[in-house]
């Protein structure tokens, strides 16, 4: 079938399917966010992030890779079943970044330092929150202070890393169409591929759980996998992962969020007289840029999947006892700066390399994720070499 047929048969299918409402997504969203909050303090990922660019600890690496191999494998399943396909293939394009090879690298480079310096992630910081780790406040104000000022930035940025012999945009380039194959065939190759590497690092770098004490073992078992204090990153990155065939079906986008931050400053422009904001000079040169997201329910979407994972983070430290027991010993200083850091990044990159860049790219084997993964933890080794000198966070 050539690709002109395959477009026609994804037009028709787009039009039988339903729509789902945008109250249905919200809700979904949230539960989506509640599920990844749950995940990410079970399993010790809010506590080791400046400690993985150091390679001292990898429960970062486990869950992100495992989260991709599951993304995969669910996507390759998908993919398989003429009904779920076109919902795959048409997500491809959300995970793409619009930015030049430049922009892509310089900015998932600042995204990774700013991990680096604040100890956190945009996700993270949500579930630090909820765990009762404070410093993740100020990383969310780092975040929403970058969204609302870089509209005024972004000119200037845009000249030194978007320059004609820079900005080296082209079609998303895939693996498996370099390798000539199908999506689902290398798809499987590449799961089966970073499941190997997930068992390498277990075996090499294995992180002890504690027993079951005697009330857990007697709990049924959602009593028990909640009241459970660690979960192995593997296994809490495998669910998250799995979870992005849900996310697809039902918002018929991958799983991101640092989107919202951008939204939420945004959302006030439904105040704004149109005529006074389109003859506003000022406004239409350097808020402009926040337009295109404050209508979609998308990226309204992406709020609610941050506050499930607040709230699945302090559901899961409320059920084992742990809320406020993690390391909370970030300057609040650098984790504002660190918050400011991740939020230019992520607009510079046009995604997160955490998330839309990242396991959701590495999930589509589009070549720009493997490009921002790389940057990322290239750009948070240096500041986590540094910062021990200055801090004992983690």
């Amino acid at each position: 079938m050539t690709k002109a047929q395959n477009n026609v048969r994804a037009a028709v299918e787009r039009k039988k399917r339903p729509k789902e409402s945008w109250d249905d997504q919200l809700v979904f969203a949230l539960m989506v966010g509640l599920v990844f909050g749950l995940v990410a303090e079970k399993s010790g990922a809010i506590n080791v992030v400046r400690n993985q660019f150091v390679c001292q600890d990898f429960q970062i690496a486990k869950m992100y890779l495992s989260a991709a191999a599951g993304a995969q494998g669910i996507f390759a399943l998908m993919c398989m079943i003429s009904m779920f396909r076109f919902r795959v293939t048409e997500t491809k394009q959300t995970t793409s970044s619009n930015a030049g090879f430049v922009a892509l690298v310089a900015g998932s480079a600042m995204m990774g330092a700013g991990m680096a310096i604040s100890a956190s992630a945009p996700g993270l910081a949500w579930a630090q929150v909820g765990a009762g780790l404070n410093s993740g406040y100020f990383v969310i104000l780092g975040g929403f202070i970058a969204a609302a000022t870089y509209g005024f930035v972004k000119e200037p940025i845009d000249e030194v890393l978007e320059a004609p012999y820079y900005a080296s945009r082209t079609a998303p380039q895939y693996l498996h169409d370099k390798l000539g194959m199908k999506y689902h065939e290398v798809a499987f190759i590449f799961c089966g591929f970073l499941v190997l590497c997930v068992q390498g690092l277990e075996v090499l770098y294995p992180k002890a759980v504690p027993p079951l004490d005697e009330d857990e073992e007697e709990a049924n078992l959602v009593v028990r996998y909640l009241t459970y204090k660690n979960w192995t990153a593997a296994f809490g990155g495998a669910i998250f992962g799995v979870l992005q065939g849900p996310c697809v079906y039902m918002l018929e986008r991958t799983y991101t969020h640092s989107t919202a931050f951008v939204t939420l400053i945004a959302a006030p422009y439904y105040l704004i007289p149109k005529k006074q904001f389109y003859y506003d000079n000022l406004a239409k040169k350097h808020l402009g840029y926040h337009l295109k997201y404050y209508k979609e329910t998308w990226y309204y979407c992406q709020f609610f999947i941050l506050f499930g994972i607040y709230l699945g983070s302090m559901i899961s430290t409320s059920f084992a006892d742990t809320y406020g027991d993690g390391n909370d010993e970030v300057n609040p200083l650098l984790a504002l700066i660190g918050g400011l850091l991740m939020g230019y990044g992520s607009r510079i990159a046009d995604g997160c390399p955490m998330g839309a860049l990242g396991i959701s790219g590495l999930a589509h084997l589009e070549m720009n994720a493997i490009y921002s993964t790389t940057a990322m933890f290239v750009g948070g080794i240096l500041p986590s070499l540094i910062l021990p000198s200055f801090t004992t966070a983690n």
